[in-house]
């Protein structure tokens, strides 16, 4: 009969720590999701160009407001719908890629790397494969990691092989100032 308790306990807790997974998996899974899609949206380089759209935008204005303003039907203009458009696409443009910096960087990549850390100590594959999965390239993977959970003993497994010795040389070249 102790016998049997033991075998039922022992799956018991094996079932229950696969449940634990999943839906750790499918936690790591709705986070790859939301930052892939606001990766996906980032416009690079936008903030060069943001200034001569700005630019573009009111410049026309100065000369508007010389007119005669009873002259002019507001809104019933091909112009007005122009400077609308474009007016909206600057601040769409703009509040994707401030979101990416805020909410992607600051917020989403902190708490998906320690989850990953923490579910999948000693299990790099692992680690590598969700971070990838999530729409970083070969090159970025240490870099995400430096930034958010940096070079320590819970992340020493993650900087072995070949890539982690590179990288680890890049590091120090850039803090020595090379």
């Amino acid at each position: 009969m102790r016998r049997l308790q033991h075998v039922y306990t022992v799956r018991f807790k094996w079932s229950e720590n696969a449940q634990i997974m999943r839906f750790l998996r499918v936690r790591i899974l709705i986070l790859i999701k939301k930052i892939k899609k606001i990766k996906k949206m980032h416009i690079k380089d936008f903030h060069k160009n943001e200034e001569s759209l700005y630019h573009e935008i009111f410049s026309p204005i100065k000369h508007q407001s010389e007119m005669d303003a009873s002259a002019k039907d507001i809104g019933n203009d091909i112009k007005d719908y122009e400077w609308t458009h474009k007016w909206n696409n600057l601040v769409t443009f703009s509040s994707r890629n401030q979101m990416l910096d805020t909410y992607v960087i600051r917020i989403m990549e902190k708490r998906f790397i320690s989850m990953l850390v923490k579910y999948f100590p000693d299990q790099a594959g692992e680690v590598v494969k969700y971070i990838r999965k999530a729409g970083y390239g070969d090159g970025e993977v240490l870099d995400l990691i430096d930034r958010t959970a940096g070079y320590n003993s819970n992340t020493a497994y993650l900087y072995q092989g070949k890539s982690g010795e590179e990288h680890r040389k890049k590091l120090q070249r850039k803090q020595s100032g090379e």
